[in-house]
């Protein structure tokens, strides 16, 4: 069974291709959603939207500093009396101010939980600095687009689960990004259904014909 879109409908799904930033607007790529999975020893199953994205939004340039990844070299010590030494963050950050001794301890918390009883020391290995970074808050997300990184980055508000972006169908096959959440019809779900296994493949090899988004 498949969807037949209408104008005006909208759907929510965790995709935001930008391709390029041209005089502070950035581009997306007219693309479709797709997600891919092995499946069995010489299967590769790729499962994706019968629509294309398209659109644009204005963005603005701001100051922010780069925490490169694995910045910091902490030792704490664990429950069991034991010291440990790690690294974070596990990637790139950007935020707004210099890094303090307060936002390292944080990040090795929510990294390692209750294994940190105490820091012992903090390690600087490679300097935070500042960097020119295109920044749009949308209403339920902050993007940000540096220009020298390979990723874009979210910060979301409720900090927690994927982050999805609206688009609204301009035709049956096609949808345009908006910044309006009070109304979404659909949402796309990308959902790894164990294509390791046979049972898995067959799931996804009976999926691919139908429609992947459901009604909410």
């Amino acid at each position: 069974m498949s969807v037949a879109f209408k104008p005006g409908e909208r759907v929510a799904l965790p995709y935001l291709p930008v391709l390029r930033v041209e005089n502070d607007v950035a581009i997306l790529k007219k693309s479709r959603f797709a997600t891919t999975t092995e499946c069995g020893a010489r299967h590769r199953v790729k499962v994706e939207t019968p629509f294309f994205v398209r659109g644009g939004f204005k963005v603005q340039r701001k100051t922010m500093y780069k925490v490169p990844g694995w910045a910091f070299e902490v030792k704490f010590r664990t429950p069991y009396d034991s010291f440990v030494t790690e690294r974070v963050p596990q990637r790139n950050m950007y935020v707004d101010g210099t890094p303090t001794r307060e936002f390292v301890e944080r990040l090795i918390r929510e990294m390692f939980g209750s294994k940190v009883v105490e820091i012992i020391n903090i390690e600087v290995k490679e300097q935070p600095r500042p960097v020119e970074v295109y920044v749009r808050r949308f209403q339920h997300v902050e993007v940000l687009i540096p220009p020298d990184d390979y990723f874009i980055y979210f910060r979301n508000r409720a900090e927690q689960g994927d982050t999805y972006f609206v688009y609204e169908f301009i035709s049956e096959n096609e949808a345009k990004l908006i910044d309006d959440t009070s109304r979404i019809d659909y949402v796309v779900l990308a959902i790894g259904h164990g294509a390791e296994s046979r049972a898995g493949c067959s799931m996804i090899k009976c999926s691919v014909a139908t429609a992947l988004c459901g009604a909410t």
